[in-house]
């Protein structure tokens, strides 16, 4: 498996503008058909790994979880013993991580140098604008691939587990829900925790 995939050279992604509900617009980066085919291929080697490791506050972009699910255990700990809930929002957040930051992430949990590589030329595959220029990309992970909600998921981890550290320092439990849930990214959100539209 990693030998194949190991062997793709990924093309740069299509620029694509939709128009929010806010009346904004927010980019996409639509890989090729055969980048997508790997793209879900190394998600299926990837996922597993990572989902081992993520906090039970997170529910962005994950198995069997839903920003509905967020909601509804916010709604059940505010009607129960907590008072405050804290929304926050991170501007652009697929468009501005860090790649250094990121591969450094993934290089704790993966060995493999193959792998390693082809997730770094996804990440660096470029973009083609809808004005036909090419752009190189030097941070983010482009809106609209197969991959990029792990590796944000990925990238976003560090502020769970920054959350769940201060929540057990005060005396939470690890593990036990309620200390923070985020959201984050969703299809619709990149807040903690909304369901708006304001990514």
């Amino acid at each position: 498996m990693t030998s194949r995939l190991g062997g793709s050279s990924p093309l740069p992604v299509r620029e694509k503008f939709v128009r929010k509900k806010s009346g904004k617009l927010r980019g996409l980066g639509i890989p090729t058909a055969r980048d997508r085919t790997v793209q879900a291929a190394l998600k299926l080697v990837l996922e597993p790994i990572f989902e081992a490791e993520f906090k039970p506050c997170s529910y962005g972009f994950r198995p069997k979880r839903r920003a509905q699910d967020a909601v509804e255990e916010i709604f059940f700990y505010a009607t129960h013993f907590y008072e405050w809930v804290l929304e926050g929002d991170i501007k652009s957040c697929f468009d501005e991580i860090d790649h250094t930051a990121l591969m450094d992430r993934v290089r704790d949990r993966i060995g493999d140098k193959r792998v390693l590589s082809l997730v770094k030329a996804f990440l660096k595959s470029g973009i083609l604008g809808e004005d036909q220029v090419m752009r190189d990309t030097v941070t983010g992970t482009p809106q609209g691939g197969i991959l990029s909600p792990l590796l944000a998921n990925i990238a976003l981890s560090v502020l769970d587990e920054h959350f769940m550290g201060q929540w057990e320092s005060w005396g939470g439990q690890a593990g036990a829900p309620g200390g923070a849930v985020r959201d984050w990214p969703t299809t619709a959100s990149c807040g903690m925790p909304t369901t708006s539209s304001s990514c």
